[in-house]
This record gives structure tokens, sequence and C-alpha cells, in this order.
């Protein structure tokens, strides 16, 4: 069996010697697999007619993963006619969740007879990503009482699912085990446990009582019949180690391991077994141990409380008369990615820890390898090419990303030295050869993130060199001189023969003879595809066309600009499997349409499947509000407009909590719109069709006055891009010359004039370009959509019910051409009337109130910072009202000047004399002839800061603008320091108090 389905070359994946076991050992086996490649050999022997292990027919079930999933097993295993033997499951943990309601009802009939064993893989999906979870399963083994037997390679993986499988004729156990081992493949396969040696190490043990006894007895067994070491707990490194990282699973495993080598102080204590021996644990720390850090998963490191897993290994570390070290956990959450590296960044200043890059002893070579989808899959074909050396070996895993460029393969291939065996891909290496098969994944990827200095890439693009120091992203490139790597291009156009990725294949053997020389390698490659020797002579011939070096200068990239977000360095693994669509659709432009067809929508709903849609271009819940009242709060001499705007919700269904934000969709100046749609000549009620993004299949139809209005950014700051996209539209060979010398290096300070001086918009340039005309269907691909801008809700629907309130300052400015030019939403608001519609969604934010009312807060906003703290405080109003406590609540404000800022200044007072706020600090800087900014003025309160954030317990919170977080910040430093006895580390405090979601901020 394969994951290459693509290709004639076949690997067996590291899950071999997993299913292996369980189709050996049961007889009633139940998978839960639907988009998780984990029963692939299951059901491939179980329709070959494979018996198992004990000579039975295997009965093999594969079953959706829903709510109430287990109820097949449990009728099955409950039945009165049920047949003894193993039962097993083989599930990912996202689906623990939906069995738990039933395998809770096991331990009632569970009989020794019929074993239970799951074996899991530690697999989620969160945030559009498969992520590794251990966490999930640890809860559900805690919840039913069942023993966690952990693989931390996929060697180990074997061992491991026949001793939960051996364990659990004493009770359910679990089998967890990480990604890895479900796609990772190796040549040579790893081999599978000898079947009779399996069936007779199941037989020949005899089960213990004690659960924890049971297990650890059951890796003794597994010891003793294939000359193995496991322990329930296994230590690492020196026997005077000071300092010991605890860990479970292979990431955290690894990842500790890796820091070993450069830590001699360091020590680190792995988990097996799951619940384990105190005796145990304590049996394993070095005597000279002073502090323990235990690595503990997460769903959220929102929530402050400790996990059980946690809590579990606490109890039992303290759990002695002569207590000589510290414990502490280190959290983190699913959805984040454990390295090396994120784990030294995480523990160096706690454990002082120095910094050791991963290293894999047994790997001589690491390969990246970048490709699209929609190409055929050659990774075998490279796999083979390596392996005419039969004295080494090969390891390999692919992750599959669908969610960009209708899919990208990201491959990591590792070789090993001479007779070596593989048996893992191993993490965090860095690359020296680096494969780019698609010139656009630079666009979207940091590729050579993870290149070692000085090392190989092979890029295949049709770019030419003078064009690659333009064309490139900055990072790419950047990337390139700073590590020195040596860029090599691939032409595809000049290839011999036809093929998406045989051109930088054939590269790639022609430049490195992997195996026994480029010929033999060149040998397999044409073999598998059937090429004739005048084909593959042909080929080799073209290389010398197609192939070129490029040295990149550092000095020309001095015109660059980095990418306006920050590129991922690996490919998230959103599927196991290619994208079925292989290449995105065609017929996506907008495109005109008539009023006709729109009357015909209109007769006709049904047939043309119409849908009223308030705003089908976004995907959030969106609601129709009207302006209530629009108050100016400054006086109208004063320069800056800041204005409180009230919405009245009507019968909309808007509902908001304190903290939250209000998103506005903003609305074009109706006469800038009107007087760009007539200079460009183009008709306002002219139909214009955009495909949904959200309502698959379905059009979005609106007018070009609409679109220009509420959809298309027109006035917005134009990007490199745009020009780009201009340039291909332009008919002047002038004004074409000019676009392209713009966007080029040598254009880069007019570009830098145009964007920080002159502030042109995409209308200033599609008017200065008269000749690259394009049309309203055409200005929609080209110009980005109207984003929606966010603000702070200043009110508690507490005492608002019917209303949601704003405070906004108005963003206005001069131009480079003497221009007024504004801010597009608040403009837009600050002009509404009351009765006016407006289009608002509701955004979810950090500011949430401790959970305890009698919890001092402290809040420090400036300027429209405030608002949330008005809502904050109409919330602890509601609260007084019907009887509920309230703790010290103290108030920092910073504005430029009292008599023209004092925002909300009626509210303060208000609840300061209601002694409802217990403190106001007030920073108006230009008020006197020095400034005195908000931090100057919490320094002078640093007692009862103390007071209330230290002794108390209570939550910081900052809102406003960036600049005087470090200050604010610092003086909250010295606040923990002069309360300490003794020397702290107040940035590690601030730290913790983040984690706690004591130390909130919300700045722009």
């Amino acid at each position: 069996m394969t994951n290459t389905p693509e290709t004639s070359v076949k690997f067996d994946t590291s899950h071999q010697v997993i299913e292996d076991i369980v189709y050996s050992l049961s007889n009633h086996i139940f998978s839960y697999a639907e988009h998780v490649p984990l029963n692939r050999y299951l059901t491939q022997w179980n329709d070959s007619g494979r018996k198992n292990g004990f000579s039975n027919n295997v009965e093999l079930f594969n079953l959706e993963a829903r709510s109430g999933a287990a109820g097949l097993l449990l009728g099955s295993y409950t039945a009165a006619i049920s047949s003894p033997g193993v039962y097993a499951m083989i599930t990912p943990s996202s689906c623990l969740s939906l069995m738990n309601p039933l395998i809770s009802n096991i331990g009632l009939f569970y009989g020794t007879s019929k074993p239970l064993v799951l074996h899991v893989a530690a697999l989620d999906y969160v945030e559009q990503a498969y992520r590794t979870d251990n966490t999930s399963v640890l809860d559900f083994a805690y919840l039913n009482n069942f023993t966690v037997f952990t693989s931390q390679s996929n060697v180990e993986a074997a061992y491991m699912a026949l001793a939960s499988t051996i364990a659990a004729k004493k009770s359910p156990t679990v089998h967890v085990y990480e990604p890895d081992a479900i796609v990772s493949a190796l040549a040579p396969s790893l081999p599978t446990l000898d079947t009779e040696a399996v069936i007779d190490c199941f037989n020949s043990f005899e089960s213990d009582q004690d659960p924890i006894q049971n297990a650890a007895n059951a890796l003794t067994h597994i010891n003793n019949h294939f000359s193995t070491k496991y322990k329930p707990v296994e230590y690492e490194g020196s026997s005077s180690a000071s300092k010991v990282i605890v860990t479970f699973g292979k990431t955290e495993t690894t990842a500790a391991r890796n820091l070993l080598a450069a830590n001699q102080d360091l020590g680190l204590l792995s988990i097996r077994t799951f619940p384990f021996s105190v005796e145990e644990l304590h049996r394993s720390l070095p005597s000279a141990c002073r502090k323990v850090v235990v690595l503990s998963q997460v769903r959220s490191t929102s929530v402050s409380s400790p996990s059980f897993y946690y809590s579990s290994i606490l109890a039992s570390l303290l759990d002695t008369e002569n207590l000589q070290f510290s414990v502490e956990e280190q959290r983190y959450a699913v959805k984040e990615s454990l390295t090396t590296n994120s784990l030294y960044k995480a523990l160096s200043d706690s454990l002082g820890l120095n910094y050791a890059s991963p290293v894999a002893s047994k790997v001589e070579k690491s390969i990246s390898f970048w490709e699209l989808d929609s190409s055929e899959y050659y990774i075998p074909y490279l796999v083979s090419a390596h392996r005419t050396d039969k004295s080494r070996s090969v390891a390999f895993r692919t992750l599959y990303d669908n969610l960009v460029l209708a899919g990208v393969r990201f491959t990591t291939i590792q070789l090993s030295g001479r007779d070596v065996l593989l048996t893992d891909v191993a993490h965090d290496l860095e690359a020296d050869v680096s494969v780019v098969a698609n010139d656009k994944i630079p666009s979207y990827y940091r590729v050579l993130a993870n290149a070692a200095k000085q090392s190989i890439c092979l890029l295949q693009t049709s770019i030419s060199h003078e064009e690659i120091t333009s064309k490139l992203p900055y990072e790419f490139l950047t990337d390139i001189t700073n590590k020195e790597i040596k860029l090599v291009l691939v032409n595809p156009k000049k290839f011999a023969i036809n093929g998406s990725n045989l051109p930088i294949l054939s590269a790639y053997v022609q430049l490195f003879e992997p195996g026994l020389g480029a010929t033999e390698a060149f040998n397999v490659l044409c073999k598998e595809k059937g090429f004739n020797e005048t084909i593959r002579n042909s080929a080799i011939d073209s290389l010398k066309e197609a192939l070129s070096f490029v040295n990149v200068e550092e000095a020309s990239l001095k015109e660059r600009e980095p990418s306006d977000r920050q590129l991922p360095s690996v490919a998230a693994e959103t599927s196991f499997g290619s994208n079925p669509i292989k290449s995105l659709e065609e017929d996506v432009a907008p495109r005109t349409s008539s009023w006709e067809t729109v009357a015909q929508q209109m007769m006709f709903p049904e047939a043309y499947k119409k849908e009223d849609v308030l705003r089908p271009d976004v995907s959030e819940q969106v609601y129709t509000v009207r302006v209530k009242s629009n108050k100016r709060l400054t006086p109208a001499s004063y320069s800056r407009n800041i204005f409180h705007i009230e919405f009245d919700l009507g019968n909309s269904g808007l509902t908001y909590d304190i903290g939250e934000a209000l998103g506005v969709y903003g609305v074009n100046n109706k006469k800038h719109v009107l007087d760009f749609i007539e200079e460009y000549g183009l008709d306002a009620d002219e139909l214009i069709q955009v495909p949904s993004t959200f309502y698959k299949g379905h059009w979005e139809t609106r007018t070009v006055y609409q679109a220009l209005s509420q959809n298309i950014d027109i006035f917005g700051k134009p990007t490199k891009k745009f020009y780009e996209q201009l340039a291909q539209y332009e008919t002047d060979e002038k004004e074409r010359s000019d676009l392209e010398t713009l966007v080029s290096p040598v254009g880069a300070p007019d570009f830098k004039r145009r964007v920080e001086v002159d502030m042109l918009t995409y209308a200033d340039v599609l008017k200065e370009f008269k000749h690259a005309k394009l049309s309203a269907s055409e200005l929609a691909v080209v110009v980005p959509l109207i984003k929606r801008r966010e603000y702070s809700i200043s009110s508690s629907q507490r005492k608002h019910k019917d209303s949601v309130h704003l405070l906004i300052v108005v963003v206005d400015w001069k131009d480079g051409m003497g221009r007024d030019r504004y801010g597009q939403c608040s403009h837009y608001l600050s002009r509404l009337r009351a009765g006016d519609p407006v289009t608002v969604a509701v955004k979810s934010s950090v500011m949430k109130l401790p959970k305890s009312p009698e919890k001092p807060i402290v809040m420090a906003g400036l300027g429209t910072g405030l608002a949330p703290f008005r809502a904050f405080l109409q919330f602890k109003e509601w609260q007084r009202l019907q009887g509920i406590p309230s703790g010290d609540i103290v108030l920092y404000l910073g504005s430029r000047t009292q008599r023209e800022e004092y925002l909300y200044g009626e509210d303060w007072e208000a609840y300061h004399a209601a002694n409802l706020l217990t403190f106001i600090g007030q920073a108006f800087s230009r008020d006197q002839p020095y400034k005195i900014y908000i931090q100057d003025v919490m320094r002078s309160s640093k007692e009862l800061l103390k007071k209330t954030l230290i002794d108390e317990g209570g939550s910081f919170y900052l809102c406003g603008p960036t600049w005087p977080l470090p200050e604010i910040t610092g003086v909250l430093e010295e606040v923990i320091q002069s309360s300490a006895s003794e020397p702290i580390d107040a940035r590690r405090v601030i730290e913790q108090w983040k984690e706690e979601r004591r130390f909130v901020i919300e700045v722009y």
C-alpha cells in the first residue's frame, strides 16, 4: 500500500507497523478514520481475506465519526452473545469527544476475555490545519479510567501498540502516537514484528490488579520478549543535572532532547505511561535536581487553570518528605507548533539554557521540495533515484496545504549515511538543498527560512536573470544573500520534454548525482516514465540550456521592500492527500450583466436560485442599524474632530458584550465616487456580477455606483502589484515603460514618494495612466475591497439594551499636493445623521473583565482608547444595582488638553462621585509648559498599583496607540521589582500576567 497514489512507485508508511499489530491481535476492529488515513492497510488485508494471528476472521467496521459514534462498539461489546477476543478502535484524537458519552459505560461490562484498546492518532484540525493533540487523549483517559501508552518514535509504535493491547487484559487502554507515523514513508520500510512472537507475547502475559503496576509489567514483558528497554518513566541526560524538563509524546521529547547537547546541567524525563508510579517518578529524577519544568499541552492558553495532567505530575512530585526542587508548568496550545527553537525561547530565561541547533546523527543530507498539487508527484521517483545505492536509506514526509494555490505539497526528504537505517523524519533540520518547482510558491511561503547557510536552491522558473531581483519576493532574495545560498534556475521552456516538474527533477539528478550516480538515476527515472534512450539523451542535452546560475547581489535589493504580511516557513497540513480540484476555477472573473437579466431573476427567483443577502461578500454575521445620535465632543474650532455616535439596534438582533468591537462597513464619499465615474467614463447604472466567495455557485449583482461606493477601495493606497497589473492593460508604450520602472528597483524612490508624500489613490493612478483603460468589471479584479474598520464599543448592553455606542476621532491630513485627505470610515461616520442606516458586525476582543467581580481592575486609556472602559464602568454600574460587590476600579486617562479633550469626563466624574470609580489619574500632556504623559501619572501612584495589582491580584488593561506601551510596561516592572523582597524577573511576571489574562492590551 502507498501514500503516493499518483505514481507507480510505492512506499509503505510507518503506520503499517501499527495496523499490523492491530490486525494480528484483534477479532473486532472499529475504525473512525474518514478523513485521516488510519485504516488503509487494515482495509486491504480484510478485503484480501487475511486472518489474524489467532487464525480467526477479523470483523472490520469502517464507521463515520459523529455524535454517538461509539454506539456500535458498545453494543457489540456488551451483547450477551458477543464473542471473546480483543476489541480495537482506531481513531484520531479529534473524535474522542464524540465517544465520551458511550465509552464511559464500558467499565460496567468490562471483561478480561474481551480486552479493549484504543489506538489514537494525536491529531485535531485546529485553525485550518492538522495539529498534534495529546491533551484530548489525556483528558479522555482521565475521564474514563483508561491507561495511556505513548510512542515517541515510529520504531516504538509497534511495541507500544502491543504493550497497550496486552495491558488491556486488565483494564481498557489507549495507545497514542503522533501524526508523523501516519504519513512518514521509509525506504526500506520498517519491518513488522513477527506474528508468532506477537501472539506468544500476548498469550504469556499475566495481568496485575493494579492498573499502574499492570502497565509497568506490560513494558517489562515486551522488554523480555524483544530485548527492548522501555520504562513507564524514562530519564535522559546527566545524572547530576539540576534542571529537568518533563515531556509527553514524540514532539515534546524530541524538542527537549535537542537541547540536551548544549546544556550539560539539563535532564529530560519522558512519561511513557499515564498514570504512573509516584515512586518511579522520584526514582528517575537525579538527586541534584532543583527545578522541574513540566511541558503541558492545553486546548487554549487563555484558560489560566492548570491542566489535570500537570496537576497529577505536580501532586506526584510534591509527594515526598524532603522536597528539594521547585516545579512549574510550561503551557502551550494545541494550535501552536512546538519546535526546538520555540521551546528554547520559552525556557531560556527561566532555565538559563544555551541554544542547540537540531541535529540528527543518522541524516547525511536533508532536502526540502516545494511543488504545486496540479503537477505530477515526483518525490517517489526522486527517492528511487537515491535508492539505487542500497547501502543508504531514505525517509520522507509530505505535507498537503490545499488552501493555497489550489494545493501545495511540501516534502522533507532525508538521506542516511552508508549502512544506516532511517526510521523517522527528523524535525527542525536545516535543508542542504531546497527545490522550488514553481516560482509562485515563494510569494506564499518563506521557502528558504529553514535552508542551511551556503546551501543550494533549485528554482524552476521562466523569469530571466535580469528580472530575478525585481520579480521574485524580497524575503526569498534576502534569504539567499543572508545565507549565501547558491541559486540555480531551471527554465522549463528550454527543456526537451514536457512535464510540469520533470525539468527540475532532471536538473536535481544531473547536479547531485543521487544514489549510484546521475546515469543510474536517469535510468530509473526513464524506466518509470517509459522514456527510451533517445528521449533520455535529449533531456540530458537540453539541461545545458535550461540550467543557469544566478548571483544575487545584496546591493540590488536596497530599493526593494518586504511584503506586507509575514510568510509561513512551512506548509500548513490541511489535508492528507492532494486537492481533488487540481486547478483554480477559470470562470471566476467579474463580468458585466444587464437589467434584462436582473428582471428575469426577480421574476423567476426559484429558477435562478436568487437570494437577497445584506453583504454577501463578507463571511461575518452582519446587521443593519440606524444612527440614533451623532455628537461632536470637541469644540468646532478645535483641530481634531472626536465624536460620540449611537446606533439604534431596532429589530436587527445584534447583541454584544463588554470589551467587544463594532466592525463598520464604511461607504466611500458619494460626490467623490460620482466624480470618478464621470472623469473615468463609466456608467453608474451599469451592472457587474462578481462570483460569490461565501455562496458557492452564486454571483453577486450590483451597479457600478454601488460597487465603487460599498465594495471597491478606489480611494485606497495602491500597491506595487496594482501598478504591475495596470501595466498589462497599458496601450501606450511610454506609460507602460513608466509603470514598469515604478515597480523596479530603479523606480523605488519615486514609488516611495507617491505613497508617503503624494499619497496617491487608485483613482489618482487610474486617471494618470489614461491609456490603461479598465472596464468596471476589470476594476473589480485589480482594485481590492474596502476593509472593515473596527471600533471599541463604549457602552454596555446591560445599561443600553437597544443601542450601541462608539467613540471615534476623524483621521484627516493634507497630502503632498495640498489636498485635504480623510480616513475613509471615520469621515463616513462623522457625516451621518439620525436615521441613516449603517452595516455593521460584532468582533470579539481580549478586553474581558476578571471572572471575580471583586478583583480590582486598573484601566489605562489614551484618547479614544477610553471607549471600552466606559463600557466596563456601565457594566459595573449594572452589577452594583444587582447587589454584586465590586473591587477597586482605577482609571488612568491621557489626552492632549482637558478643555478640548476630556473625553467622557462627566461620566468619569459621576462614577467617581458615586464611589464606583476609586481613582482617576489624569494626564493632559499640553496643559502645562512641560509634557505629562499617562506613564508619569502612573509612576506617581505606585503604591496604589502595588495594592491593586500585586497585593490584591488585580488586572491591568491598556487601550490606545502603541507608542506608550514600553513606558507603561516599564512602570509596572518598577512596581513589581519594588514589591519583591529579592531580585525578580519582572518581565517574566508580566508574561505570566498575560497568560492569566491579567495584563490585557489593545493597541493600534
